[in-house]
């Protein structure tokens, strides 16, 4: 285990050092690797940074993963509502939803920055 700890982070950490960076980022969010690692500060810092690391590690599939799954819901509901689905009534969104989708596509089809580009249907449906 003490390998896979020194790739996660080889640094060796003062006790200031520990204080300081419990300090900075709240003996709330440490708590819980503070009860993990018996409360011994570095180990719970190691067990904090793992879990950044495993996090990160993740980020990418699951960005791809949620990419692929919305497309793949774009997919259904245009070929049962048409390719503005998000407008149709008949899709069961509620109304709300529905005022929420129209008062995007207004604000992003406004036209008054010289960034906004003109919003279709098909660029809705390449996103």
């Amino acid at each position: 285990m003490a390998e896979r700890e020194a790739d996660v982070n080889p640094f060796s950490y003062t006790e200031e050092t520990l204080e300081e960076i419990e300090g900075a980022l709240s003996h709330e969010r440490l708590h819980p690797y503070l009860d993990a690692a018996g409360g011994n500060r570095e180990r719970a810092l190691r067990l904090y940074l793992w879990n950044t690391a495993a996090s990160a590690a993740f980020y990418g599939p699951l960005q791809g993963l949620e990419v692929v799954l919305r497309n793949a819901i774009h997919r259904q509901l245009s070929g049962r509502y048409g390719s503005a689905w998000y407008t149709n009534l008949d899709t069961g969104l509620d109304r709300g939803t529905l005022g929420r989708i129209q008062q995007a596509i207004a604000e992003l089809t406004r036209g008054d920055s010289p960034n906004d580009i003109p919003l279709s249907h098909k660029w809705v449906e390449r996103c």
